[in-house]
């Protein structure tokens, strides 16, 4: 996949409030692979808060109900590459939801952190696996919080735990907003992160 290693380092452009990676994928030092880099900074960096489960889903206007993260399926346990299915029988969210698939027994990922993760991005409007650090090694996230990533990352991996593998649901505004490095419009991104390590 051409250039989505360079998409999680963030060099970001803020056009009407939106932040648009500028860089590529996930680093530019991944040049076995391509990587796609949730480069966009939060103006709080507080973490958002994911949809409380078994909350009643809001109909959107097209009839559809909104998404939660238990509408998508993800198979395969920390470590290993998972599989993601995204549902059609309803719409993304429009704010960050994330999951916890698997909790971890190691250090809380806090803001100033280092963690090293291995991720798999699939796109929402054509549900295709666009980006995988699986097989390549982990993608290193420093200063978490305000690193050079997307700010879906930087508010969505605040609370892992080391050895714990975690769903985000990251809407435009939290990712590449108007889109670029093989990354459509206004496009939903899920990703499934597992937390390698965690240092200060």
């Amino acid at each position: 996949m051409p250039a989505i290693s360079s998409t999680l380092r963030r060099v970001h452009i803020r056009l009407t409030g939106i932040c648009v990676a500028a860089t590529g994928l996930l680093l530019a030092g991944c040049a076995t692979g391509s990587a796609v880099t949730p480069s966009t900074t939060s103006s709080t960096g507080s973490p958002a808060r994911a949809a409380a489960p078994g909350t009643s889903p809001v109909a959107t206007a097209a009839g559809r109900p909104t998404c939660t993260a238990d509408d998508i399926t993800v198979q395969g346990a920390f470590g290993a590459k998972p599989t993601v299915a995204i549902p059609d029988t309803c719409t993304p969210p429009a704010k960050l939801v994330t999951k916890d698939l698997s909790t971890g027994t190691g250090a809380l990922v806090q803001k100033g952190n280092t963690v090293q993760t291995d991720y798999l991005l699939v796109t929402w409007s054509d549900k295709q696996v666009l980006d995988t650090s699986f097989g390549r090694g982990p993608f290193p996230v420093q200063d978490v919080g305000h690193a050079q990533v997307i700010d879906g990352w930087n508010q969505g991996l605040i609370g892992m735990k080391q050895g714990g593998r975690r769903l985000l649901i990251v809407p435009p505004d939290l990712g590449y907003g108007q889109g670029g490095n093989g990354i459509q419009p206004n496009e939903t991104l899920v990703f499934v992160i597992d937390a390698v390590t965690v240092t200060s």
